[in-house]
């Protein structure tokens, strides 16, 4: 198991736009590369966790910043303001591809929250599976 921590506001994934010419643009290319080399940083400390094949369980912990407006004992309340919880994690899972995992597709079980907090961050936790799901 492993366990990352990317600082800073919480990106969701931003839709891709459609250019002129016909070609797909995505404007969060500069955001994804430096949340990548991130992840791969602190992935140069962790030994021995290879999921080129195995399937893996992915928890996420998306902390944003608490708005001026809210009281100042709000945090650890739910974030139901701004994002849907989806693209944050699509934003990360894309931004974990090559360097934690071959393909998000071997990404089988995904539990995500989006909370208010003073020290905005997003928090990861990467399990390897078992090869068979047991049913309880």
């Amino acid at each position: 198991m492993i366990f990352l921590t990317v600082k800073g506001d919480p990106i969701p994934q931003a839709r891709p736009r459609l250019m002129k010419n016909g070609r797909v643009f995505n404007p969060q290319y500069k955001e994804l590369a430096q949340t990548k080399r991130n992840i791969i940083d602190q992935l140069s400390y962790i030994e021995d966790f290879q999921t080129e094949q195995q399937a893996v369980s992915v928890g996420m912990v998306f902390y944003t910043d608490i708005p001026p407006s809210c009281k100042d004992d709000s945090e650890g309340n739910y974030d139901t303001r701004r994002g849907d919880i989806d693209n944050f994690a699509k934003f990360y899972l894309d931004a974990m591809n090559g360097c934690v995992y071959r393909d998000d597709a071997l990404v089988c079980q995904l539990l995500c929250a989006k909370v208010l907090s003073k020290e905005p961050r997003t928090e990861i936790m990467i399990k390897k599976l078992e090869k068979k799901y047991e049913a309880k």
